[in-house]
């Protein structure tokens, strides 16, 4: 599950598009709307989240940039990865 938490001033966010890489993501992107979820499936090992919009990743994924996360999947694992977006 991907997840889009606003922290705007305004709290309107813009809606970011993400790029998932890995092992047959399903979907590999996707657009996200202020506060919006969408579940992705993977196989697994490692997964790579690209956003058009810097954030903080939290969650199941590690941050290594504003706009980049990474982490790995089990077989049968659930996980979560939320962006805050404040922009």
């Amino acid at each position: 599950m991907v997840n889009e938490v606003c922290n705007s001033p305004a709290l309107v966010c813009q809606p970011l598009s993400i790029t998932v890489t890995g092992n047959n993501p399903q979907p590999p992107f996707f657009l996200l709307l202020s506060g919006g979820s969408l579940t992705v499936t993977l196989d697994p090992g490692s997964f790579d989240l690209q956003t058009n919009n810097p954030g903080t990743f939290s969650g199941n994924c590690q941050g290594t940039s504003p706009t980049h996360a990474t982490g790995s999947i089990s077989a049968g694992q659930h996980l979560t990865c939320t962006i805050t977006n404040s922009i």
